[in-house]
């Protein structure tokens, strides 16, 4: 097909889009180069070890709240509660539970946990629906702003209900905090693979199962089939692939990502920000935080060494994994984010690859599709091996043509605006 004709007579389109794929294999070069260096920290920079409690506390390891939203959550708040019990920190953890009106035995769970726990300090708030109205917020927001106002101490750790949770999470968010003098930090959150991470969880008793839904008449299919196995290993490969960009972008001191589930941040900061009524009304409260952090002044960064300490569960249908792609893409991607110009160049990128598969473009922009999926690929063994990822990193290939799949759906959805349900609500 003559290119011309293809771009409607407009050679210059030729030029613009080899501009574009060249700058999308620049960006993954040097997102490349940037995990090889070294964070800096600060001349007054400290590290606590919490490998004894007793030693750490001596030490004067800072006292922790971890504020913990909730809706709907009965069958994971068990497995979360132990993970944090479980946690191999030094100084005083205060967790703070807000129940965002939930209506199964969740609050029970706590109530009969709470008597049982070793080592932290267990409180649970309701939102009042009488009070808590304010609509320039979603209710997981509130819910946010009313745990930190309840929490005791400088440092506050958000994670959500459907989360399990390393020994080692708190002292490794809390130490790069100390190390890189980040006044808000976010971690590393890999999907739990049953069969896989069977070491997730054994030192708290913890049964990773009961969050993964065995269910065949849930819209998905069982867990020991091929099928399922398969979706959730692309699953997984997905949010790996995401937080190497995230990762990437924060080493360079760009406007990134990351996710609620595994965030610190000081509690002045939080309070000069104006908590999430400075941030508005979002459907990603967790980015726009870090967007707004950044913006006044303070600094932001990942968790380093960036390997995950805390662990969620695949999605349990294809509903729950279309809404929750579509809240990503729908508020990091919007125009005028940050996300945007990455986003713009990543789809050019993959529509340019599927047409170079079609054998429709020229020889040169099919060459450079194929370089930067060489690059990227080599980005991302690069990552994984450096993050410690359990997820196949010949799996690329595989993965790719299931994003360009999701290219394909979920670009008229977005554009089209379906609605998006969480959490039994509507967004």
């Amino acid at each position: 097909m003559n290119f011309c004709l293809f771009f409607t007579e407009q050679p210059a389109a030729f030029y613009l889009l080899s501009v574009l794929l060249f700058a999308y294999g620049g960006a993954v070069i040097a997102m490349a180069a940037a995990l090889f260096v070294r964070p800096a920290r600060p001349k007054d920079a400290s590290i606590i070890d919490t490998e004894e409690r007793p030693d750490a506390i001596a030490g004067g390891a800072p006292g922790v709240s971890v504020v913990i939203p909730f809706r709907n959550e009965e069958r994971n708040l068990g497995a979360l509660l132990a993970s944090i019990d479980g946690q191999r920190y030094g100084g005083m953890i205060e967790v703070i539970l807000v129940n965002d009106r939930s209506t199964d035995g969740g609050a029970d769970v706590i109530k009969k946990f709470a008597p049982l726990n070793k080592n932290i300090c267990i409180n649970v708030a309701d939102l009042n629906p009488s009070t808590d109205t304010d609509a320039r917020l979603t209710s997981k927001q509130r819910a946010l702003d009313l745990g930190v106002d309840l929490s005791s101490h400088r440092l506050i750790l958000f994670t959500d209900a459907d989360m399990i949770l390393e020994p080692t999470w708190a002292e490794s968010m809390v130490n790069s905090h100390l190390s890189t003098g980040a006044d808000m930090v976010f971690g590393h959150t890999s999907i739990i693979r049953p069969g896989v991470d069977t070491d997730i969880g054994t030192d708290a008793n913890i049964n990773i199962d009961d969050g993964i839904d065995t269910d065949d008449t849930v819209n998905t299919v069982s867990k020991s089939r091929p099928v399922r196995k398969l979706f959730t290993l692309l699953e997984s490969y997905q949010l790996e692939y995401l937080f190497s960009f995230a990762h990437a972008f924060s080493k360079l001191n760009l406007m990134g990502s990351c996710m609620g589930n595994n965030i610190l941040v000081t509690k002045e900061v939080y309070s000069v920000c104006g908590g999430q009524r400075g941030v508005g009304y979002t459907i990603v409260e967790d980015r726009a935080l870090l967007g707004l952090v950044r913006k006044k002044g303070f600094k932001t960064a990942a968790q380093e060494p960036f390997t995950a300490t805390a662990r969620t569960y695949p999605s349990r249908s294809r509903g729950q994994f279309v809404n929750q792609m579509l809240r990503w893409a729908r508020g990091g991607l919007r125009p005028g984010g940050g996300l945007f110009a990455a986003g713009f160049l990543l789809l050019t990128q993959n529509l340019s690859f599927l047409l170079s598969v079609m054998c429709v473009l020229p020889p040169l922009p099919t060459w450079q599709c194929v370089a930067n999926f060489m690059l990227t690929w080599l980005f991302l063994a690069i990552s994984f091996h450096k993050n410690g990822s359990s997820v196949p990193k010949a799996l690329f290939p595989a993965y790719y043509i299931f994003m360009m799949a999701e290219t394909a759906v979920f670009l008229p959805l977005m554009l089209f605006g379906r609605g998006i349900e969480w959490k039994d609500r509507k967004i």
